[in-house]
């Protein structure tokens, strides 16, 4: 193997990397966006601020 092929495989590896990363970023944002917009509706409902009943909800289980 000469310099040549290893550079295109580590630029190659390097943007498959890099597109995986956008779409793990994309799936996590996501599904937190979903998260606290599902559970907005209860927890104002028991009037309790933001931290406070995610910090509950967490250890509650």
């Amino acid at each position: 193997m000469n310099v040549v092929n290893i550079d295109q495989f580590f630029t190659g590896t390097m943007i498959i990397v890099a597109v995986a990363l956008v779409a793990l970023i994309a799936c996590v944002g996501t599904w937190t966006v979903q998260f606290f917009a599902r559970n907005r509706q209860q927890r104002v409902a028991q009037h309790k601020p933001l931290v406070t009943y995610y910090r509950g909800l967490a250890l509650g289980h």
